[in-house]
């Protein structure tokens, strides 16, 4: 990688991932396969799932968000953070939750698990 990386929000970028979240891609592996970026906003549960790669850096922007690990709930705020290390199942709960996730190394897909409901 040389130079700076731009990351740019483009409303019409943007990809629904499940029901109560939007995503929109900043920078993803093709620019630095060591991390990646995106800005998500979350109304309402995101299924429980782990990441046997990539360590996950919430930062939220506006509104609330929980992570959910177990029996372990974690609520924070605007301008609160959180990390989620490889290999913990995380469940995010958001209240009009506008936040940034920073995945290093980059996100693939392939290297996450989600939890299927019977």
């Amino acid at each position: 990688m040389s130079g700076v990386i731009l990351g740019r929000r483009r409303d019409n970028d943007s990809i629904e991932i499940d029901p109560a979240m939007r995503l929109w891609p900043l920078v993803d592996a093709d620019a630095c396969k060591d991390m990646d970026c995106v800005y998500v906003t979350l109304n309402g549960v995101h299924t429980r799932r782990v990441n046997r790669r990539s360590h996950k850096l919430y930062v939220v922007i506006a509104g609330t968000l929980e992570l959910r690990t177990g029996d372990n709930v974690q609520k924070i705020g605007a301008n609160d953070a959180a990390i989620v290390p490889a290999g913990t199942w995380c469940e995010l709960y958001g209240a009009d939750a506008q936040v940034m996730i920073v995945c290093a190394p980059a996100f693939s897909a392939q290297d996450e698990e989600i939890e299927r409901y019977a």
